[in-house]
């Protein structure tokens, strides 16, 4: 999909795109930029270039399963529907994980970066934040949108686990 196309959908009211797929396409140009800067080693190159495509790829995979999350709650099928939940919040698990690993790369290669290209990886580092940031706020909707409380522990576990191992503090939420 080029980026015309991906706007117009995203303007379009009643689209499957929303800020899931924004906050999948934040990572991706994270992961694009700080490949770009080449300031990691072949190794974190490589693994940059494959989480820019995977998070390519959950721009539209985001959009398939919010069309089924409407579609099982609209069907009043309470099991279609927290299966289409959590098929949900897993494509945003894994734009959150890979953002947690981008920002940590941005942040660590702070002094590789010549003084010229520090923009680029501030940039990096701020759509890497705002990835994790919002695909942790759909996680944690989608879980109290589920109302299970067993789910609700496994998902802040998963959440404090990742969170101490990536070394970034998690984004303060803002009240509405």
């Amino acid at each position: 999909m080029r980026i015309d196309q991906f706007l117009k959908a995203l303007a379009t009211p009643g689209s499957r795109m929303g800020g899931g797929s924004v906050s999948a396409l934040s990572a991706a140009l994270s992961a694009a930029l700080l490949e770009k800067l080449a300031c990691a080693s072949a190794q974190q190159g490589a693994r940059l270039c494959s989480m820019r495509q995977e998070c390519q790829k959950l721009v539209l995979r985001d959009a398939e399963v919010f069309g089924a999350v409407m579609k099982a709650l609209r069907s009043h099928k309470r099991a279609a529907f927290v299966s289409a939940l959590k098929r949900a919040n897993a494509v945003q698990w894994r734009v959150f994980e890979c953002s947690l690993k981008t920002k940590h790369i941005a942040v660590t290669q702070a002094s590789r970066v010549k003084p010229a290209l520090r923009s680029d990886l501030f940039c990096a580092a701020v759509l890497a934040d705002s990835a994790a940031c919002t695909a942790e706020t759909f996680i944690r909707a989608n879980t109290e949108w589920l109302n299970d409380h067993r789910y609700a522990q496994t998902t802040q576990k998963r959440f404090d686990r990742l969170q101490v191992k990536s070394r970034v503090k998690p984004a303060k939420r803002r009240r509405a």
